[in-house]
Parts: C-alpha cells; sequence; structure tokens
C-alpha cells in the first residue's frame, strides 16, 4: 500500500475522533482566522496541489496533494488570554462528561502512529509562550521550539511517560520528538482580523502571490467565512468526498480568488465608507462596535444568491427606501436614515436577522445609492 493509499484510506472520520457539537450562527474565530493566514503564507511558497482542512483529525491538517498525497501536518491551534503555556498544561488529561480526554501532545502524537509510516509533522500553535527548559537546561519561553533540538532530555523524560500510559506505548518504543514543534503566532487575540489582514496585504505588496490582488479584504473575509463554516461541519465523514466538504483545496481557493478579483462593485469601499460617515457624526461608539461583525456577515452572506432570506431582506429595503425617498430627504444624517429604514423593516416582522446585520444592510444600500441592489447580486 503506497503512502497516497494510506493517507485517503485513513483520513475519514473514526469513532476515535472527537465529534463536537455544530457551532450555528458564530462568529469568526482565532482559528478561523488562523486558517486563513497559513492559506495564503502556503499560496505565496508552495506551487504543490495542497489541501487544508479544518476538523479533519485536528483543528488543521495540511496534505501536499489532493490527487497523491504523500505528507501530512497536524495543527492544534489554541490561544491563551493570559500567561503562557507549561508542559503539564500539554500532556495533562481532562476529563470531560465521565470520560478521560487524551492530553494535548497525546491526540497529537496518536496523528503520526495512526498514519505511520506516513511523514507526518506536528505542530501546536499559540499566541502564549511555552515555559520549558531549553537544550542548556535553562528555565526559558519558547516561541518557535522542536522538541527534539530545543527542549531538555529531563524535560523529555516527563513526557514521555505520559504519553506511553496516555497511549499504551511499549515501554521500549521510543517517542520520535523531532516530529513535534511549538509555534508562536503574532495574531491577536482581540483583533486577529486586523494583524491577519496587514500580514496578506504585506505578501501582496510585495508581490510573494502568484498575482496581484486588487480586492484583498473581500477576498480575506470570504476565505475566513469558509473556514468558519467547513468547521462548523459535524457531519460523520465516510469517504473523501465527505472530507472534502470540510477542506480547502488549492483550487478551491484560487476558484474563490479569482472570483473575487472579478468584482465590480467594491462593497468594502461602500461599507467602510459608511461606518466612516457614522463615526464622523458622532455616532455612539459602542453602537458602531457592534456593527463591525455584522458588517463583515452582510458583505459575505450578499454574494450568496441561495440564502432566500438576504435576498428578502434587501427587496425589502429597495422597496421602503423608494416608499420613503420624500421623507428621507429630510433626514440630516445617514444615521438618521439608517436607523429609519432599519425599524421600517423591524415592523415587517423579519426575524432571521439581527438589528445590527439589517442597520449594516441598510447603511451599505443608502452609501451605495442603492447600487448594491442589482443583478448581480440579486434575482431582480
Amino acid at each position: 500500500m503506497t503512502d497516497s493509499d494510506i493517507i485517503l484510506k485513513r483520513i475519514t472520520d473514526s469513532t476515535d475522533d472527537e465529534k463536537k457539537g455544530a457551532h450555528a450562527k458564530r462568529g469568526f474565530r482565532y482559528q478561523d482566522w488562523w486558517s486563513t493566514l497559513k492559506t495564503f503564507e502556503l499560496w505565496s511558497t508552495s506551487n504543490l496541489d495542497f489541501v487544508i482542512g479544518t476538523e479533519v483529525k485536528e483543528d488543521l491538517t495540511i496534505l501536499d496533494s489532493f490527487t497523491k498525497p504523500s505528507t501530512l501536518e497536524f495543527y492544534q491551534i489554541k490561544k491563551k488570554e493570559t500567561g503562557v503555556w507549561r508542559l503539564n498544561d500539554l500532556t495533562q488529561t481532562v476529563k470531560r462528561k465521565n470520560v478521560l480526554e487524551k492530553s494535548t501532545l497525546s491526540k497529537l502524537y496518536k496523528r503520526h502512529i495512526d498514519f505511520y509510516p506516513v511523514s507526518t509533522k506536528l505542530y501546536f500553535v499559540s499566541n502564549a509562550k511555552l515555559k520549558a527548559l531549553d537544550i542548556n537546561k535553562n528555565n526559558v519561553e519558547h516561541s518557535n521550539s522542536n522538541f527534539k533540538n530545543d527542549i531538555h532530555p529531563d524535560d523529555l523524560n516527563i513526557i514521555e511517560k505520559k504519553l506511553k500510559k496516555q497511549l499504551n506505548i511499549n515501554n521500549e518504543q521510543e517517542i520520535d520528538y523531532s516530529l513535534i514543534n511549538f509555534n508562536i503566532t503574532r495574531i491577536s487575540v482581540d483583533e486577529p482580523d486586523t494583524h491577519v489582514m496587514g500580514k496578506i496585504l504585506d505578501l501582496n505588496e510585495t508581490c510573494k502571490f502568484p498575482l496581484k490582488l486588487n480586492n484583498i479584504k473581500i477576498a480575506v473575509n470570504y476565505i475566513t467565512s469558509q473556514f468558519n463554516k467547513m468547521s462548523s461541519n459535524v457531519d460523520f465523514a465516510i469517504n473523501i468526498d465527505q472530507i472534502l466538504e470540510r477542506c480547502m483545496t488549492r483550487n478551491k481557493f484560487e476558484e474563490i480568488i479569482n472570483n473575487v478579483e472579478r468584482t465590480k462593485i467594491t462593497l468594502e469601499n461602500f461599507m467602510d465608507e459608511g461606518l466612516s460617515e457614522l463615526e464622523k457624526e458622532g455616532y455612539p461608539f459602542l453602537k458602531r462596535r457592534k456593527l463591525i461583525q455584522p458588517s463583515r456577515e452582510v458583505l459575505l452572506t450578499i454574494r450568496d444568491r441561495s440564502k432566500v432570506e438576504v435576498q428578502e431582506l434587501f427587496f425589502l429595503i429597495h422597496q421602503n427606501y423608494l416608499d420613503s425617498v420624500i421623507y428621507l430627504e429630510n433626514l440630516s444624517t445617514v444615521s438618521e436614515i439608517m436607523d429609519y429604514l432599519s425599524n421600517q423593516i423591524l415592523k415587517n416582522g423579519i426575524k432571521s436577522f439581527s438589528i445590527e446585520y439589517i442597520k449594516c444592510a441598510n447603511l451599505l444600500y443608502v452609501i451605495s445609492e442603492g447600487a448594491v441592489y442589482c443583478e448581480e447580486y440579486f434575482n431582480i
């Protein structure tokens, strides 16, 4: 059996894999933003036909090829609000609902065992550093370290005892610490989108991508939404086609990029202009802050014609605007117009969207002078 055969056979879900509950209507997660940055970085450095799977065995799994995979990289991505990680954090088992879960390192190392003899690399990625003895036995905070080369044998011996016990590994069998890596990410916990956007803009400006991109914000937000959507898929995948529903292939990624680059109306510019106008008008800070995430959701969902409720919402916005145009001409600020139109929508008993989403949709319509309501996005 070739390495490709092994990977394609074993990559599907098994009863040992954790299948968590669906994350309905959640916002973008730290993991989603990290996955987006990783995808753009991989695109900038690799000519491979890569596949990036989310919630495929681990938080993120990278295959070097879609047709003939030969290597695997497994990533656990964990943010930490305060402090540093210690080795005990990574090797400690957790009891949930009367079930003893494997530790973080045990879960990672099990992937090497499961796919042996295929070439695997294992990564624990976080915004916080790892405190452990270095090779010279100094207690330091590691940023980017390989366990074999950078962690002292005394600490490795402690890890080894726990891993062997948790994974039922024979005492004579050695743990391959060269496979295990700790990586730091500089992505902010509070504003991950800002950091990711900045890094990708820099890659674009320095011509690291196969082509120069003109609509970075649209692409980054859309790719992140795809990772968010794919990681919410908790269906049990028994074949490759079902696994691919949780994957970003190179072809899929480049198709999204090409579609975004063909966008005619710069919706992001209209939305940015609207939010800036609210700030100039002195629209309350906390109210403006609540519009940030919904504004992204509007920009993403408006591009999906299958979302009937979005089509209906903008139809109502368009009709309300036309019906109220004489009244609206007497309002002096964008915020007044936005709030008035939003209240009119709420009177129609719309329950599918938050008030913030409705406000952002109205803001986009008003600032674009109705140009957003066109055949490119709506079934008019």
